[in-house]
């Protein structure tokens, strides 16, 4: 069985033994990711943060990296 999210909530499907989905759905709709939707109010919380620090006037500054590719690359940036 397998769950796929829907606009109203969660709904199963079964396939058979030959893979073929009964929800309704052709194979190829069904076997695409779904496309990740912004959370507004988390968005909205960090904004108001950033603007309450900046009214504030404490120093503060943001820090943004890429995660290592590799178990060396986390090894190395961990050791730093």
């Amino acid at each position: 069985m397998v769950n796929q999210r829907a606009d109203v909530g969660w709904q199963s499907s079964k396939s058979d033994s030959s893979g073929v989905s009964n929800s309704g759905e052709s194979s190829k709709e069904s076997s695409r990711c779904s496309t990740p939707v912004l959370d507004a109010d988390r968005t909205d919380r960090l904004r108001d943060k950033m603007k309450r620090r900046i009214e504030s006037g404490d120093r503060w500054f943001s820090l943004e990296f890429f995660p290592p590719r590799t178990a060396s690359g986390a090894v190395n940036l961990i050791s730093r």
